[in-house]
């Protein structure tokens, strides 16, 4: 029956000549109760030529890319994001930039991550083929925050370089 009361703070740090931003999210439990809260951050980044469809867009993660919705494993991952290379079915079809980027997650890693065509779903397994909503999704869920206490949500937002090595492509950030 007590009032709830969380203090949200952003803040997003920019460094000039960086491509890519820092963004602090903070919550602090002002109440005088305990709250169970989850957040998450989602984001539709469209790789390539915006504004048109985002069919050339593939997930990654450290080593790999990904054509298919699933997860990426945030303990072992501490990246990932999209590369507009197109997937399997469209190599030679359409003309794809090789641009990329990335988010990445520290030092407090959440607790799922995926790729889907849709934020509310994600079939596992399904081919990313929305020719427009391809997304990533990082969930913290179910975090206790007592009386006083402060949590916060770091997150590197960037551009990433794609480079060929041997037989597969390696995204760094």
């Amino acid at each position: 029956g007590a009032p709830v009361r969380i203090l949200m703070t952003r803040t997003l740090f920019k460094k000039a000549g960086e491509d890519s931003v820092i963004l602090k999210v903070e919550y602090k439990n002002t109440g005088k109760s305990p709250v169970i809260l989850s957040y998450a951050l989602g984001d539709e980044p469209w790789i390539g030529n915006f504004g048109e469809f985002s069919s050339g867009d593939v997930g990654w993660a450290p080593g790999r890319i990904i054509e298919r919705e699933g997860y990426v494993l945030p303990t072992k991952d501490r990246a990932a994001g999209f590369v507009d290379i197109g997937n399997s079915r469209e190599k030679g079809r359409g003309q794809f930039t090789g641009y990329a980027n990335f988010i990445e997650w520290s030092p407090n890693p959440p607790d799922v991550v995926f790729f889907s065509d849709n934020f509310a779903k994600i079939e596992e397994g399904k081919p990313l083929d929305s020719p427009d909503n391809r997304i990533i999704n990082l969930l913290w869920l179910n975090q206790l925050l007592s009386p006083g206490e402060s949590m916060s949500y770091t997150v590197t937002i960037g551009m990433a370089t794609p480079s060929v090595a041997g037989s597969g492509t390696k995204i760094l950030p």
